[in-house]
């Protein structure tokens, strides 16, 4: 993934990794009767919640009795009625801040997540603890040996008054597999039969006839069994399916709205959604106005109107949080510094570990890097909480595996560790005693980014310091490196990279990442024993197996170092005293922007 989101409620995508590249080559009630051989959600007793209660995503990963694998209990939905909070002003304006503008605000086009957040329901969302809960629908069943979901509805309504159904969530999500709509996330819908074969068409080369028929298998898939019941079929068990669900991709746009063509999210009277908020303004390149959706059955948002400013220069976001033109700021890297300098907006910091890593990718195909204990030499060679210190002004946390500390499957058996002299014996075993005949090797980042030329010269100086071994930094156009790292080109032996994780589940992380020759592995990594785990564990529900396999996993590729591990990030949030109802729960999915994710309407203001 890239250099971080200085928006809310930006988050990156698996296919936006080659594009983040050139900026950081970091890269249950109600509805119809479940199928004949599901079980139904049932109100959950004290005895059977204990059971299921974690079966979607807990940070313990509690087991599923096996007979009570098909029964998914889903957290009730997030609160989003703030203006019922003790003395919320119920006439606030809440106004926030993005960096630019997307190219496209269509949700199942988009990759990054955007204002569509505020505007629509997902079919399901999450809590601050990382649970599935509900969203637009209220229960769910898993049959079919874990690949049929059978999702019944809530009771929504979208902004201009009428009901949402279940054909227009099965609309929206087969937009997501439609090569016409050419959505920039929908790898993350491939488990869905039929979905990766109609996307991958190319509608130039493939017949009416072939399309039609690869649409039909799309829409067999993904299908309203009445207004109410909404159900989807995997071509193979996926544990973490849930999690795909809460992604906007399922956001229900209606085939009215869209049927203006490509930019049809351009006309704001097209803009209709189920969510919090409804858009009453759009200015290209200086702000959105959002204000409260009168049919949303949720809950009543704490404030009566969001305004999102279009703010290019950090400088200046910063100076109009500072002059009280916004509510709330994300702060970026650059800035860090400047904000713990500052006593009072010290004070006004909310700080939370991202749910990100940062690493070293290493050319694992070809010498030097293809040794093992080269590899390992490496990894023990950093000081990573030096890094830390003096590269990111004290935040963030020093990362010594893929996962980070509190999603299912993070362990701590294997990880990478500071060790010298282990580093030096390990370089002398693979043949290079003191440094002695290691070739130079080019440290590739993108020169338009100076935090990467800081991190690659830190890392280069360590390597020195420690190995005695000559790392370059080496400065490259961000196009040029990304196609070599797409292609993976044997010219790249060493890149930085990262990732913001989509949903709280490992399998985006180590099966997305790394296993089964993924285009995002690094070159030559393509281990057996590494693919056979996560291939296991994502069939799984999540539970004490599937965890265990990860925390095997996540230990396994640590100790092979194919990447070398170094930083979880931190989310830093500057947020008005005034303001209050949002969550700030460590470990939160995507941090502070959890809030203008998934409950925007919690968010309320004080009088001021």
């Amino acid at each position: 993934m890239g250099s971080r989101s200085v928006r809310l409620a930006k988050r990156f995508s698996p296919l936006m990794v080659l594009i983040i590249l050139a900026s950081a080559i970091s890269v249950a009630c109600g509805g119809s009767a479940a199928p004949a051989n599901a079980q139904q959600t049932q109100p959950a007793s004290s005895s059977t919640e204990q059971a299921v209660a974690s079966a979607i995503a807990t940070e313990t990963g509690t087991p599923v009795p096996p007979q009570l694998q098909t029964v998914t209990q889903l957290a009730p939905p997030n609160p989003q009625n703030g203006a019922s909070q003790p003395g919320a002003n119920p006439n606030a304006t809440l106004t926030m801040s993005y960096q630019q503008e997307d190219f496209s605000y269509d949700p199942q086009v988009d990759s990054e997540g955007g204002v569509y957040m505020q505007v629509w329901s997902p079919l399901l969302s999450l809590t601050p603890d990382n649970k599935v809960a509900q969203s637009g629908a209220q229960s769910m069943q898993v049959s079919n040996g874990g690949k049929t979901y059978t999702f019944t509805l809530r009771k929504m309504m979208y902004s201009d008054g009428t009901p949402v159904t279940a054909s227009d969530y099965a609309f929206a999500m087969q937009r997501v597999c439609d090569p016409t709509v050419a959505g920039t996330y929908s790898n993350v819908y491939y488990d869905i039969v039929g979905c990766e074969a109609w996307r991958s068409a190319d509608p130039a080369k493939t017949s009416s006839a072939q399309l039609a028929q690869l649409k039909q298998a799309v829409q067999s898939s993904i299908k309203a069994i009445d207004p109410n019941t909404l159900q989807v079929q995997l071509k193979n068990p996926a544990g973490y399916f849930p999690y795909v669900m809460t992604l906007w991709m399922s956001d229900p746009v209606r085939p009215s709205d869209v049927a203006s063509g490509k930019n049809w999210w351009q006309n704001t009277a097209n803009y209709i959604g189920d969510g919090p908020f409804k858009v009453v303004s759009h200015t290209p390149n200086q702000q959105w106005v959002l204000q409260r959706n009168p049919y949303f059955t949720m809950g009543k948002p704490g404030v009566a109107q969001i305004t999102i400013k279009i703010i290019q220069t950090p400088a200046t976001a910063l100076l109009a949080y500072q002059k009280g033109e916004l509510d709330m700021y994300d702060v970026p890297n650059s800035q860090f510094g400047t904000v713990a300098g500052d006593a009072k907006l010290k004070n006004q910091l909310i700080e939370l570990l991202n749910p990100s890593t940062q690493w070293i990718e290493l050319d694992v195909a070809d010498p030097p890097f293809n040794k093992l204990q080269v590899r390992q030499a490496f990894a023990f060679a950093m000081n990573r909480d030096l890094f830390i210190k003096q590269v990111n002004d004290g935040f963030g946390q020093a990362a010594t595996t893929l996962l980070y500390p509190g999603i299912p499957g993070y362990q701590t058996t294997y990880q990478q560790s500071y060790d010298p002299a282990k580093a030096k014996q390990l370089l002398s075993q693979a043949g290079y005693p003191d440094g002695k005949g290691f070739p130079t090797v080019n440290y590739y980042f993108a020169n338009n980014n100076d935090l990467s030329k800081k991190v690659a010269t830190f890392w280069a100086d360590q390597f020195k310091q420690i190995l005695n071994v000559n790392i370059v930094p080496t400065p490259m156009d961000p196009v040029q490196l990304g196609n070599l790292v797409t292609a993976k080109s044997s010219q790249v032996k060493m890149t930085e990279f990262d990732w913001y994780q989509d949903y709280p589940h490992a399998q985006d992380w180590l099966s997305l990442l790394f296993a089964d020759n993924s285009g995002l592995a690094p070159r030559g990594w393509n281990d057996p024993k590494f693919n056979a785990l996560t291939d296991k564990a994502d069939a799984l529900p999540v539970g004490a197996q599937s965890t265990a396999l990860y925390q095997q996993a996540d230990a396994y590729l640590a100790q092979n170092g194919p990447a070398l591990f170094y930083d979880h990030t931190t989310d830093l949030m500057l947020v008005q005293p005034y303001v209050k109802g949002y969550s700030a729960k460590n470990g939160q999915v995507y941090g502070f922007s959890f809030n203008t994710t998934f409950a925007i309407g919690a968010i309320y203001e004080t009088q001021h």
